[in-house]
């Protein structure tokens, strides 16, 4: 994994077909509070795996646990079996950070497990239900 300081870019130079030079845009990069790091970002990556849930946690309940670490693009409660749930984020950094805070911390009166995903709840889904957050 490689990293590099913010840019401040002047313009973006493209290469025509006839071999000129031709300015496209003028883009300037904000500085992140985050270095860039430049990753393959994979689904996986940016899902996290919650265990050791009661039985009848909410959707709603993960969400507004969650949230705190960034943007979600998606959570799933396993109903059969209870007790897991997978929550994806819209960036890889924010699902590390979500592991760090709750990792091995008491939520929802229990201490929960809470890791990068390594396969599951992938594509389809295997005809179980999953609710996208189209409103976060």
């Amino acid at each position: 994994m490689a990293q590099c300081r913010p840019l401040d870019l002047t313009g973006v130079l493209v290469m025509h077909k006839a071999g000129a030079l031709i300015l496209l845009r003028t883009v300037s990069v904000v500085p992140s509070p985050r270095p860039l790091v430049f990753t393959s970002v994979t689904d996986q990556s940016r899902q996290v795996f919650v265990g050791n849930l009661p039985d009848d946690i909410e959707k709603m309940d993960l969400e507004n646990e969650f949230r705190q670490f960034g943007r979600l693009l998606d959570v799933w409660v396993a109903r059969k079996p209870p007790g897991f749930a997978f929550v994806k984020f819209e960036d890889q950094r924010d699902a590390e950070d979500a592991v760090q805070g709750l990792n091995r911390r008491t939520a929802f009166g229990r201490e929960i497990r809470v890791e990068i995903s390594h396969g599951g709840r992938g594509g389809r889904g295997g005809g179980m239900f999953a609710a996208t957050l189209s409103s976060i």
